[in-house]
């Protein structure tokens, strides 16, 4: 398990998201500062395959947000 932060935190757009939703914040604190090698956008990243914006460290979806009407 690496003890530094991903090298990608900063160019994440998932990283923000992440910070402003406390059921979100667990996925932050596991994947992007413990063990960033198991994320699966750091993975497609370092492969430099193209990610949908939805796609969790997990390699789950997150659910598209509900619009307003």
């Amino acid at each position: 398990m690496s003890n530094a932060s991903c090298p990608n935190v900063s160019r994440c757009p998932l990283y923000e998201e992440f910070n402003l939703s406390a059921s979100l914040r667990t996925w932050q604190i596991r994947y992007c500062h413990a063990d960033f090698s198991r994320c699966e956008r750091y993975r497609r990243h370092a492969c430099g395959e193209e990610m949908p914006s939805r796609l969790l460290p997990s390699g789950e979806m997150l659910p598209e947000k509900k619009r307003r009407t």
